[in-house]
């Protein structure tokens, strides 16, 4: 009986879970599963040792890895544990720039337990079985429309449908320019988001220079589009992006409009949760952030939200509903 790898489903979005396992192989033969991903030049790596079953099985769901870029029951510790092969420059991430096409996976059943740091050490492996699975960010029937409004600039990402849609204004960090693989991912979840460039893009200033007129501006424009909900929009932030959103609430730019939900630090429903950041300025109508916020939250809520009492340094209280990842 031949080893096979079996590999469920084949096409998916990023977020989905997926199925791996092994079978035909020998009562507790050792094996490697390893896996790979070449995007925009950039090359990542994972693998995990397993042992079959005394069936000649290997389920990741329930199978421990016994060493390799993960270790332990990990279903999706193939993917998640990716890591840049050796000899790539150093800060690599594996982030998507074009969210129209997706991440090709390449996975292979090696015989034995291996390490493998890259490609060209598979010559040197039996090779018994491989698959390839392909992650989306963005649904194929999702839509992408370039934001060129006043001095708005940035993507909004549509689901199919007339809608409304709930609406979600997205915000990456001090990279600048466009992120668009987590709107184009919300968009094939149901929402309507608008990845927000503020800087470092097409026309944007180079550096960051931050006035309240942009994202109040920002907020109205989503929150009019005839294919939103009425009922108010959303903020997802990271980075400097997740403070912008705070001192917004603060400034009350979205006062009425917003729901915020921040990356910056994880928020703890059993308990408070103090964030600290900077002041980038103190001149009237730009952004700057609060030296402190405390997030108290309260019982109020279900799973994906729930309300906190945010209190300035000065302890100050803003109403603020924070949604949970």
């Amino acid at each position: 009986m031949c080893a096979r790898l079996n590999v469920e489903p084949t096409v998916s979005l990023v977020d989905d879970l997926v199925r791996i396992a092994v079978s035909g192989l020998k009562r507790l033969q050792p094996v490697t599963v390893a896996a790979f991903i070449a995007d925009d030049g950039m090359v990542f790596r994972s693998y995990g040792h397993y042992l079959s079953d005394d069936t000649g099985h290997v389920h990741l769901k329930t199978a421990s890895s016994i060493g390799g870029t993960y270790d332990g029951v990990e279903p999706m510790g193939l993917l998640w544990s990716m890591k840049p092969v050796p000899g790539q420059r150093k800060g690599l991430r594996l982030m998507k720039k074009d969210v129209s096409e997706p991440y090709a996976v390449d996975v292979y059943l090696l015989d034995g337990l291996v390490n493998i740091d890259g490609k060209d050490d598979l010559h040197n492996c039996e090779i018994l079985d491989r698959r390839q699975m392909l992650r989306f960010y963005q649904s194929p029937d999702v839509s992408a429309v370039p934001v060129k409004e006043g001095h708005l600039r940035g993507m909004l990402f549509l689901p199919p449908g007339p809608g409304p849609f709930p609406g979600v204004i997205d915000m990456f960090g001090t990279a600048g320019g466009l992120t668009k693989h987590r709107a184009a991912l919300l968009a094939s979840r149901g929402f309507a988001a608008l990845a927000l460039a503020y800087f470092g893009y097409d026309d944007l200033p180079l550096n960051i220079e931050l006035h309240l007129e942009y994202f109040r501006d920002a907020a109205d424009w989503l929150h009019g589009h005839p294919c939103v909900q009425k009922t108010g929009v959303g903020a997802i932030g990271v980075s400097k992006g997740a403070a912008v959103e705070i001192a917004a609430v603060e400034w009350t730019i979205f006062t009425r409009r917003m729901k915020v939900s921040s990356t910056k630090e994880d928020f703890d429903t059993t308990k408070s949760t103090t964030m600290q950041s900077f002041r980038w300025n103190k001149q009237p109508n730009q952004i700057f952030c609060l030296s402190s916020v405390k997030m108290t939250p309260h019982v109020r809520g279900n799973r994906w939200k729930f309300w906190s009492t945010v209190c300035d340094a000065k302890g100050n209280r803003l109403p603020l509903e924070v949604l949970r990842r």
